[in-house]
């Protein structure tokens, strides 16, 4: 189940515990994308990984609906991860070979150029109800004794708003 203590949404974010959508749980965390330039995020509990620690995934349900024009995105969503803890952080990218998606990828590449995400692959439409998505670590020694945080960014561009992101993450 989703815990409001456990996961940060930092100043000024928008990410807000709902119980009117969710998946197998009786909530999840949502924000919406605002018609004006924005960037949101929520960040994970920081998860110790044990050093020799191998086949690592990354799973988590989520639905989204974000601004499109044309088929093409104008808001969404993006993954970050740590190894530290949070000192540093590196988006998640498809093309990334110490983690890949095994499922759920990036739909789409945000062309507005008031996003912060303009030129980048994100996810963006909707997503018709939660899918989930699982992530790979394929350089396990990357983690393995570390401290492994996951951050989900929204952002939107000053247009037309949007209905948003729901996140339902794993135990």
């Amino acid at each position: 189940s989703v815990s409001q203590s456990r996961y940060q949404s930092g100043t000024n974010n928008s990410w807000s515990l709902s119980t009117n959508t969710y998946h197998s749980s009786s909530n999840s965390y949502f924000a919406s994308a605002p018609a004006a330039r924005s960037t949101t995020f929520l960040t994970s509990p920081s998860y110790a990984i044990p050093t020799g620690t191998t086949n690592i995934q990354i799973r988590f349900w989520h639905s989204f609906s974000f601004q499109t024009s044309g088929g093409t995105g104008r808001d969404g969503g993006r993954i970050e991860l740590s190894a530290n803890g949070g000192t540093t952080w590196f988006a998640m990218e498809s093309a990334n070979t110490d983690e890949t998606f095994s499922s759920n990828a990036y739909n789409g590449t945000i062309s507005s150029s008031t996003s912060d995400f303009n030129g980048k692959a994100a996810w963006t439409g909707t997503s018709s109800g939660f899918v989930e998505t699982v992530i790979s670590i394929n350089n396990s020694l990357k983690y393995a004794g570390g401290n492994l945080r996951i951050r989900w960014v929204l952002a939107s561009n000053a247009s037309t708003a949007s209905s948003g992101w729901h996140i339902v993450t794993g135990k």
